[in-house]
This record gives structure tokens, sequence and C-alpha cells, in this order.
């Protein structure tokens, strides 16, 4: 075996290192070419996926309801509070087990209707409620005195871990809209979550933020508060059959 000359050694060491620092370079100064590389990879394991056969399905026993602005019967291009509590007693009448909701109520500017909506709240099915976060640096602190309402409920109602400050988690820095104040009680009946969903860089949806961190509390998103709110009434039913 005859032994590597220690001149080609040594070329090949710093080209190697050369190399590896003109891709580390290259990588901190344009993250978006790995990006886009990342989602090119995720969406030809997506269609890998859809041509074998084994792209999954909506289960028959989950609806979704959407609601167009411009059919409003007040032809004023919104819902009135009377809109959204007749389609919330036609949703009712279906006995659903729950019902998520991505739309959030205030009576700033118009209270007509309001105290119907809230009737039909109370007495239809167990409903999981969104607020919006917006998220920001870890080191960025959550003004409690604003939201102090909604926080203190959270803390009172949903009995949510702790969760300490991570670059892994999506730390919430505000909370810019949520439902009133006076229609939060009604509103955590069946629980809440966050309702932000943002897409990738080139416009598409591909993932979720399952979780956030909010004020020290791990908070789940709306869709994922839906789900474990059905396995816990899944799991009272049975161990009541037992």
């Amino acid at each position: 075996m005859n032994p590597i000359n220690p001149r080609i050694f040594k070329t090949l060491l710093k080209g190697s290192l050369g190399i590896s620092l003109f891709v580390f370079i290259l990588i901190v100064l344009f993250p978006v070419l790995t990006s886009n590389f990342e989602f090119k990879v995720t969406d030809i394991k997506f269609n890998i996926r859809k041509s074998l056969g084994y792209e999954p399905s909506m289960n028959s026993s989950i609806a979704l309801v959407t609601l167009d602005d411009l059919k409003s019967d007040s032809n004023m291009g919104s819902w009135p509070y009377s809109d959204y509590s007749k389609a919330l007693r036609n949703i009712a009448d279906g006995n659903p087990t729950i019902i998520g909701m991505d739309f959030m109520f205030n009576t700033r500017n118009d209270t007509t209707g309001f105290s119907n909506l809230i009737n039909m709240m109370l007495t239809s099915a167990e409903t999981i409620n969104p607020y919006l976060v917006q998220y920001g640096a870890i080191n960025k602190d959550l003004d409690t005195s604003k939201h102090r309402n909604l926080l203190t409920e959270l803390r009172l109602y949903d009995e949510l871990p702790g969760a300490g400050v991570s670059e892994n988690i999506h730390h919430v820095s505000d909370i810019p809209y949520q439902t009133d104040n006076s229609y939060l009680p009604i509103a955590l009946k069946g629980g809440i979550g966050f309702a932000n969903i943002t897409p990738d860089a080139d416009g598409v949806l591909r993932r979720l933020p399952i979780v956030a961190e909010l004020n020290g509390m791990l908070v789940p998103h709306l869709l994922l508060k839906v789900l474990y709110t059905i396995w816990v009434l899944i799991s009272c039913v049975t161990d009541l059959a037992l």
C-alpha cells in the first residue's frame, strides 16, 4: 500500500475545509436556499404517499362547516350575531360531540343579538374557541396586565403544564386579538386554543404549531385542543361503561 503524499493530503484537507466554510457561510447568509430544499423534499414525500394511496382522508365523523360573509342574511358583507346563532343552532341540531370554532366574538362595536348567541353557546355542545397570538423573541416578555383575565382563566380552567422559554417552542410575546372579556367564561366552557396558521415562505401551508409557550404555560393550538377534548370525553364514556 502506497503512503499518501503529504502534499496531496494537505491540499485535499485545505480544499475540504474551504468548501465546508463556503457552504457554512452560504447557509448563514442565505438560509432560504436550505429552506426551499426542505420544502421540496417535504412535497416529494407527500406526493409519494399520495401516489401509493396512503394519503389519509377525513374521518366520516368529522364535518367541516364554512361560513361565507358575503352570503350573510344581513347582506352587509359580514355576519351579525343573530346569524351566528342560527348557524350554531343548525350545527347543534346534529348532536355534535365538540364544536371547534375559528371565529372570535367582540362586542365593542355592536351588541345586537349577542345575548342570544351566548344562550346558544350555553345550550349547545362543548365549544372550543380561538384567540390569536403573536410570536416574538424569547427575551420579549408578555404584558400580563393587558391579558390578566385570559391568563387567569387559562390557569384556573385548563390546568396547563408549565413550559420554560425555549428556542424550540414558539414564544408568545403578545395576544393581539381575543374574545371579549364578558364572553370569556362562556368561551372557556369547552376550552380555548390559539388559532395561528402561518404558511411557509413559499406560501404553502405544510405544518401547524401544535403548542406555544405563553407566560410560562404550554398552550395548545385550537385543533390540538379539539382533539384533546374529544379524547377526554371518549375516555370518560369508556370509564363509565366499565
